[in-house]
């Protein structure tokens, strides 16, 4: 019996195999994300003192310009977590407190009645872009672009405390 050689299927699982070897197999490294966690305890501890100031707390406050990113990681949570750390400064030197309210128009007149001070921290924060943005096509010849290069974070939280 004589069996038939397919040249058609041998010639194109040739070409696989040059093609693939042919084929560059470094690629870039993936720059892995990083997420800051922080968490503060504070040194020690004191007993709440009933003759001690009370602080009404109010949620740190970023810049008018800072609105639009606001409701996203991780501005989202740095406000309420810079509170909550503020919350435990002041509990553990033995500080009465009221809060953390989120503006100072939340505070209720009860409130900032009892209350001696009102602490308002302020976040100021500046981004400094250091790099250029890249363009280029992909095989099927849709658009990408990147920016490489580095994001510069600098600022200040500055703490404001008042009479209610």
């Amino acid at each position: 019996m004589k069996t038939r050689f397919d040249h058609r299927g041998f010639t194109l699982m040739v070409s696989v195999l040059v093609l693939g070897g042919c084929a560059s197999t470094k690629r870039e490294p993936l720059e892995s994300k990083v997420v800051p966690k922080v968490d503060f305890q504070p040194p020690t501890t004191s007993p709440v003192d009933t003759n001690s100031v009370a602080f009404c707390l109010i949620n740190p406050e970023f810049p008018n310009e800072w609105k639009e990113v606001i409701p996203y990681y991780p501005f989202d949570k740095f406000s309420k977590n810079m509170a909550a750390d503020f919350e435990e400064i002041l509990s553990a030197r033995g500080f009465r407190m009221r809060g953390p309210f989120k503006t100072f128009d939340e505070i209720t007149f009860p409130d900032k009645n009892q209350s001696d001070l009102t602490l308002m921290p302020k976040i100021d924060i500046e981004v400094k872009f250091v790099g250029q943005p890249e363009m280029g096509k992909d095989i099927l010849g849709t658009l990408w672009y990147r920016w490489r290069g580095q994001v510069n974070l600098t600022g200040r939280i500055s703490v404001y405390i008042n009479e209610p």
